[in-house]
C-alpha cells in the first residue's frame, strides 16, 4: 500500500451514531431525605481532621454536615483525630 492509496482511502462515518440519544427522566429523588437510589439510608463516613466541639478550622462545617445527613435519616460515622484541645475531648490538660 502507498501513501497515495491511504490518502484516497474513503471513511464512511456513522453520523446518527454520533448524536446522543436523550436519556430517559430518572425519578424525581426525595430530597428531603438522606436516601439511596435503592431507597435505603445512605451510609455516610466523614473522615476529616477536626470535629465538633471545636470551633476552628473545618470542624465547624464538617460537623454541621454530619449533622444534616444525620437528621435526614443518613446513618453518619466519624472518623477524625482526637482534638488539639484537650479539654474538649475528656483528656487532662
Amino acid at each position: 500500500m502507498s501513501i497515495d492509496d491511504v490518502r484516497l482511502q474513503k471513511t464512511t462515518v456513522d453520523v446518527q451514531a454520533l448524536i446522543p440519544t436523550p436519556r430517559q427522566a430518572e425519578p424525581e429523588h426525595d430530597l428531603t431525605t438522606a436516601a439511596g437510589p435503592n431507597g435505603r439510608p445512605l451510609h455516610v463516613l466523614a473522615v476529616g481532621i477536626n470535629f465538633g466541639p471545636e470551633h476552628t478550622g473545618i470542624a465547624p462545617y464538617t460537623t454541621q454536615l454530619c449533622e444534616h445527613l444525620a437528621g435526614r435519616g443518613a446513618k453518619v460515622t466519624g472518623v477524625h483525630r482526637s482534638s488539639a484541645l484537650p479539654e474538649l475531648d475528656g483528656r487532662p490538660p
